[in-house]
């Protein structure tokens, strides 16, 4: 039997991040910004990097439902992490996947396409110390500082 909202479509998530992935970051395709809350729980934990790209053109046709980076709309170069409700030409309305733990369009309204940074294409999941050792490994680097320099490079 089906509950009411049981109906809700499946959230999409980013795809986990690759050797891939980490060349487009250094080669300057990509950016990464670090989740630091959880606003955006389960899809992403705080402690998280989130891997993303400039919007393109083509990409603001298709934003509902996607995970967004953008500019805080009233706090400046402060960037929030946030998946698209509705996008209109009013603006675009974000909420956290956690709608209880988010400040998001119910508190700020719609957000202008011009606060709009990228589209988020990959994560790398370090929201726990086991998850961090496995991508310490992965990557073939020998520490956590090691990773953080490498993302920061």
């Amino acid at each position: 039997m089906r509950t009411p909202g049981s109906l809700q479509a499946k959230k999409e998530k980013p795809k986990e991040a690759s050797w891939l992935s980490l060349v487009k970051v250094l080669a300057g395709l990509y950016k990464i910004c670090k989740v630091d809350g959880e606003s955006m729980s389960p899809t992403l934990s705080k402690g998280d990097i989130v891997i993303y790209r400039a919007l393109e053109k083509e990409d603001l046709d298709k934003l509902k439902g996607k995970i967004i980076v953008f500019i805080h709309p009233l706090k400046g170069k402060f960037l929030m992490v946030k998946r698209v409700k509705e996008a209109t030409t009013l603006g675009i309305e974000v909420r956290g996947d956690n709608e209880n733990s988010s400040i998001d369009s119910r508190q700020f309204g719609n957000i202008n396409k011009s606060n709009l940074i990228g589209l988020v294409e990959y994560f790398v999941d370090l929201s726990s110390s086991e998850n961090r050792s496995n991508k310490i490994k992965m990557f073939g680097l020998n520490r956590i500082s090691d990773l953080t320099i490498f993302f920061n490079s």
